[in-house]
C-alpha cells in the first residue's frame, strides 16, 4: 500500500507518517452526536463520543477521556475495547445533568489522550433555552382575540455597506398585515 496523498511512499504497518511527503497516516477525530444542549431540559437520552480513526495504518490505543465539567461523565468503563482500529469507531457512553450548571452558557471541551502522541478534543455546547414570542411588555396583560387589543411590533433592520434595509411586522385584531411604509430597498 502507497501513501493515499503522495502515491509515492510504500506504507508498512509501523509508519505513523508518509516520509515523503509528511502526511500523517495514523491520526484520530472526536465528536458527539449533538454539538448543542439547552440548560435545564430533560438528558437525550443517547448522548455518545464518537472517535473515528481517520488514518490508514495502525492502531490507536486511548489513554484517557477527560472532562473539566462533574455534570458530564464519559462512561469510559461501558465501553470493552478502547484500541482504535483502522477504518472502525468507538462510541462512549455520555452521562450528562443538565439541571447542574448554575451559569448560563459553556463550551465543554473533552480532552481525549491517545499514545499517538496529542490529545483530541471535542466540543459540547450547553445554552440557555432561547426566549420565544413577542418582546413587548404590555403584550401579556390582553389576552389573544381581544377587539382592542394593542399592536405588537416586531422590527428587524439589516445593515449593508450599500444601504439600509428595513422591515416591519405588525400582528393585530388576528390580521397580519406587511407595512410598506418603512421598507427602503
Amino acid at each position: 500500500m502507497y501513501c493515499p496523498s503522495c502515491k509515492r511512499w510504500e506504507i508498512t504497518q509501523f509508519d505513523s507518517f508518509c516520509s515523503w511527503c509528511r502526511t500523517k497516516l495514523v491520526d484520530f477525530g472526536a465528536s458527539f452526536n449533538v454539538d448543542h444542549l439547552c440548560v435545564g431540559d430533560i438528558a437525550p437520552d443517547t448522548l455518545t463520543l464518537t472517535l473515528t480513526h481517520t488514518g490508514c495504518v495502525g492502531t490507536i490505543r486511548v489513554e484517557r477521556i477527560d472532562s473539566p465539567e462533574t455534570w458530564l461523565k464519559p462512561r469510559i468503563e461501558q465501553v470493552a475495547d478502547l484500541f482504535l482500529q483502522v477504518g472502525k469507531d468507538i462510541e462512549v457512553p455520555v452521562e450528562v445533568d443538565l439541571l447542574t450548571p448554575t451559569d448560563d452558557y459553556h463550551e465543554v471541551r473533552v480532552v481525549i489522550t491517545s499514545d499517538v502522541g496529542g490529545s483530541r478534543e471535542a466540543v459540547l455546547e450547553v445554552t440557555p433555552r432561547p426566549a420565544t414570542g413577542p418582546r413587548s411588555s404590555r403584550a401579556n396583560l390582553f389576552p389573544a382575540g381581544l377587539i382592542n387589543a394593542p399592536t405588537i411590533d416586531w422590527s428587524l433592520t439589516f445593515t449593508s455597506t450599500s444601504s439600509t434595509y428595513s422591515t416591519r411586522y405588525e400582528e393585530a385584531d388576528r390580521s397580519r398585515q406587511l407595512s410598506t411604509r418603512e421598507r427602503c430597498w
